[in-house]
């Protein structure tokens, strides 16, 4: 009974070093989510165009990608809100020539995948994935206020009708 327990216990701890030792890093959660986050998109995007299944595939692994290769420039140098006042003029001046190289590494990479999707989508189906990821990207941008953007007094359409038939 005694070496069962110690056997009982030892088992237990190992069972513990293994699961330590097989979590990510902070790093890899963090890019796990995100990858996890885009492919949802890519599916949500998908489903709103009607896609069948093996163009869905397609289309996730190469939005996958283009994603993958536009968070490989890095996050934009976003200023924090009152310091536009503290920078000098030269350095505001590499904060836009910065920007300005980002966006034409992103714009090369976005041309790249256009290039990839004109092989499996229509050119109408790809105006429609850049304005639903572009409405994407608008909700994101408004989740953390209250109510989103343009709403009065937090009613939303989450909300239903107004009483009375209004809108």
């Amino acid at each position: 009974m005694k070496t069962m327990k110690k056997l009982l216990i030892a088992v237990i701890a190992l069972m513990g070093t293994m699961t330590l030792s097989a979590q990510p890093g902070p790093d890899a959660d963090k890019a796990g989510k995100r990858e996890e986050f885009a492919k949802m998109q890519a599916q949500q995007i998908a489903r709103e165009l009607a896609f069948d299944e093996a163009t869905t595939a397609k289309f996730t692994d190469t939005y996958l990608a283009c994603q993958k290769e536009i968070w490989a420039i890095g996050p934009g140098k976003k200023g924090m809100p009152g310091k536009e006042d503290g920078l000098t003029e030269a350095e505001a001046k590499e904060a836009n020539k910065a920007q300005f190289e980002r966006n034409e590494r992103i714009l090369v990479i976005r041309r790249k995948y256009y290039d990839e999707y004109s092989k499996f989508l229509t050119q109408k189906q790809i105006q429609r994935v850049y304005e639903i990821e572009k409405q994407m990207h608008g909700k994101m941008a408004g989740h953390g206020r209250k109510g989103g953007p343009g709403r009065g007094a937090g009613r939303g359409p989450e909300r239903g009708p107004r009483p009375g038939g209004q809108k």
